[in-house]
């Protein structure tokens, strides 16, 4: 019984022990595996970083290369775009200088044969309106001087007085009228010399 025991407990420490270098064994075996995994990583990251900077640096090159292309093509392209915008720029401030000179000066003749035509109706109104206000007064004048003449003639039947150009004095006598000398009026100084009138 001994001995059965002995095997049993010698049985128990050898399963112990498989079991220990087992888990032993499993431990290094997954930390082995853990560094040839990260190694392969590293590895793997470290060539495809490898591989993806020649790439870049290839596609970097090869777009050098096709934007120096595209610029030396369209170089001439944009020189000459550049010369037609300033041209047309140039164009464009001749025209407006162009045209707007005679327009201004358009306006500037239009306002003053406007100011010029308005002064001048103002002027022809107020000398119509003046002259129209000076034939009245001069109607209404010769009137009351016909009148006044009417007047005087009724006073004096008709007769004239005239001065020649030699100094000489006269009665003009209205036509029909014989004149009588010799008759006086007044007394003493006062007394003068009288012409009758009387009819043929």
């Amino acid at each position: 019984m001994s001995s059965h025991s002995n095997v049993q407990s010698l049985s128990a420490k050898l399963a112990e022990k498989q079991a220990t270098d087992r888990q032993q064994i499993e431990a290094m075996t997954r930390s082995e595996l853990d560094a040839l995994a990260q190694s392969l990583k590293k590895q793997s990251n470290a060539a495809l970083s490898t591989t993806l900077d020649a790439i870049e640096s290839d596609l970097n090159k090869r777009l050098d290369g096709i934007k120096k292309q595209i610029e030396a093509q369209t170089q001439p392209l944009s020189a000459s775009l550049a010369s037609v915008k300033a041209e047309a720029e140039t164009l464009q401030a001749l025209t407006f200088r162009g045209w707007l000179k005679p327009l201004a000066l358009s306006l500037s003749l239009l306002l003053g044969i406007f100011i010029g035509s308005l002064a001048l109706m103002q002027w022809l109104s107020y000398s119509i309106t003046s002259q129209l206000e000076t034939r009245a007064t001069l109607a209404q004048q010769i009137e009351q001087q016909q009148q006044a003449l009417a007047k005087i003639e009724a006073r004096t039947w008709g007769v004239e007085l005239h001065q020649a150009q030699d100094g000489g004095r006269f009665l003009i006598l209205p036509p029909g009228v014989e004149p009588s000398t010799g008759w006086k009026f007044g007394q003493g100084r006062q007394e003068r010399q009288a012409v009758r009138l009387g009819k043929n």
